[in-house]
């Protein structure tokens, strides 16, 4: 463009500062943002957005903060997709004081907060253990015209679980039925899992039942939580039978079904079962680029020991038999 004399505006400076801060690359934003003031143009509101985003990205929170504050010098309103991107920067750095100031802001300016300014501040009280203070807002969400969706309804669903109150998920779970959304996956996955987690089994089975009546979504993490709360439970009949019918639905067993399984059956002594899986699990290549972060239990290592136990065994079977011949002979 320059090369044939033609001068970027406003609008080619916001795309290009937009597409660096994306890739995670602020500090050459920043020179675009410089050299624009630099020329004389003017950035809006656009502009510092772009901006400020691309510093959370790279956690550079107080840069974020300095350049909200330099565009409200600048007589530059934030707008509510502005205020979003500031609340959202604040709460996954675990500023939920910061981010609930700037909400009250937005209101003071007679900004209307939609529905991703309501579900990050929610997230960010969940996350931060205030879950208290959630009540109050989804009853405002409702009274304000923006009423909760599925993400806002997760997040709290997700948030009672882990805190181990599952009465209470459960009466969330019956009210978004009950207000007309049909459950999807991910929210089935977290009742689920949390009642498996915290020992409510028989409750977890009835669930997962009326998942499979209802023709509610499910998917391989379903059937995990279901097999992991059976072993959990000593089931592992009951366990090895769903793990089965699970591939005979079509859904493929992942690292974490196998692995689940496998070390429940170490736990109960049924090595060669556990040695079974294990070597179809590998020849499945379920184990390539497995860590201990993402593995249950299972390191390279670990995996190497197992299958020596089959090796062990053999060799205990061919040594009892030399006995018993020996015995014969005698």
């Amino acid at each position: 463009m320059v090369k044939n004399s033609i001068k970027p505006n406003i609008y080619t400076f916001n795309i290009l500062i937009d597409a660096l801060c994306k890739e995670g690359r602020a500090a050459e934003a920043q020179k675009l943002f410089d050299t624009l003031l630099e020329r004389g143009h003017k950035p809006n509101v656009v502009t510092y957005s772009a901006l400020i985003d691309g510093y959370f990205l790279i956690n550079k929170v107080n840069e974020a903060a300095k350049l909200f504050d330099s565009m409200i010098k600048a007589v530059l309103l934030p707008d509510v997709y502005c205020y979003n991107i500031m609340i959202n920067g604040y709460c996954k750095n675990k500023m939920v004081d910061q981010a609930i100031a700037l909400f009250k802001e937005m209101r003071r300016r007679s900004l209307v907060p939609d529905t991703i300014t309501y579900s990050t501040i929610i997230d960010g009280l969940c996350k931060s253990g205030r879950i208290s203070r959630v009540q109050d807002l989804l009853d405002e969400m409702h009274k304000s015209g923006q009423p909760p969706d599925l993400i806002t309804y997760n997040v709290v669903l997700d948030a009672l679980c882990k805190i181990q109150h599952l009465d209470e998920a459960i009466a969330l779970f019956q009210k978004i039925i009950d207000k007309g959304h049909r459950p999807n996956v991910y929210m089935c996955n977290i009742l689920l899992n949390g009642l498996c987690k915290c020992g409510r089994l028989r409750t977890a089975r009835e669930f997962f039942q009326h998942i499979l009546i209802n023709n509610l979504c499910l998917n391989v993490v379903t059937y995990n939580s279901m097999i992991g709360g059976l072993c959990k439970e000593g089931l592992i009949e009951e366990a090895m039978a769903l793990f089965s019918k699970m591939k005979g639905n079509g859904f493929l067993p992942d690292a974490v079904t196998y692995e689940t399984i496998i070390l429940a059956l170490l736990t109960r002594d049924e090595n060669d079962q556990a040695v079974k899986l294990l070597r179809e699990m590998v020849g499945k290549g379920l184990l390539m680029n497995n860590s201990k972060e993402d593995s249950k239990f299972m390191t390279p290592c670990e995996v190497g020991q197992i299958l020596g136990w089959e090796s062990h065994s053999s060799n205990q079977k061919k040594v009892s038999s030399e006995k018993d011949k020996d015995y014969l002979v005698i």
